[in-house]
């Protein structure tokens, strides 16, 4: 059996590449755990660049109410989205340059 090279969407890489360069590691071949830069605060980071993605995945491919959607499968609520948005949307602007 041929196995296939999956060909991922521009949000799906770029989420990728977010999550590379978030999990670093002196080996290429493995991903390190640091408690130091793995907190609970860097998670939620995580979580909301997601969600952020997710959004911009759903509107480029003109799903319906494409914000409110991503915010149910993500089970974010509109006002914790708002001060995430306060908190790092400055950061998630500069991240989609």
């Amino acid at each position: 059996m041929e196995e296939t090279e999956e060909i991922l969407k521009p949000a799906e890489k770029a989420l990728l590449k977010f999550w590379r360069s978030y999990v670093p590691s002196y080996d290429p071949r493995k991903r390190q755990y640091s408690p130091t830069v793995h907190t609970i605060p860097n998670r939620t980071m995580l979580y909301y660049f997601m969600t952020e993605d997710l959004i911009e995945y759903f509107k480029d491919r003109d799903v319906p109410q494409y914000s409110a959607t991503a915010l149910l499968l993500m089970k974010v609520s509109p006002s914790t989205l708002k001060s995430w948005r306060d908190k790092w949307g400055t950061t998630w602007r500069k991240l989609r340059l």
